[in-house]
């Protein structure tokens, strides 16, 4: 998001937020990483 921020010149600013985990699942799985990088890959090709 930031980035297509800086692409289209748009002002954007950043705030701590609180982070609560109700339970004990704090990581990112295999999986979870292969999805992401598909994600940022077809982002890519796509913009």
């Amino acid at each position: 998001m930031i980035a297509r921020a800086g692409r289209e010149n748009i002002r954007y600013s950043e705030f701590e937020i609180a982070t609560i985990y109700l339970d004990s699942y704090k990581g990112v799985t295999i999986i979870d990483g292969v999805k992401i990088l598909f994600y940022l890959i077809r982002w890519r090709m796509t913009h």
